[in-house]
């Protein structure tokens, strides 16, 4: 791979993990946590950790797209008979 290829896939990581830690950032601001540290310290993890920390953010608070809501992605109930 050239090296403008090598700038090109780690541009799209960056730009990947900007979205993300700013969805996620949206996301705390709104949650409620009682503890300001706490808070903090997820603020933290999201942005000196690139991606990964946004995903266990999200999957330790249970917000966004890793709620676990059950649905499965189905709007109504199926009939099983």
């Amino acid at each position: 791979m050239s090296e403008e290829g090598i700038k090109a896939v780690f541009g799209a990581f960056g730009f990947i993990c900007l979205l993300a830690n700013i969805a996620l950032t949206i996301e705390l601001n709104n949650y409620p946590m009682k503890s300001r540290v706490k808070k903090f310290l997820f603020y933290l993890v999201v942005w000196l950790v690139p991606l990964i920390g946004a995903i266990w953010s999200h999957r330790k608070l249970k917000i966004g797209w890793a709620k676990g809501d059950g649905s499965s992605g189905h709007d109504t109930p199926v009939d099983p008979g």
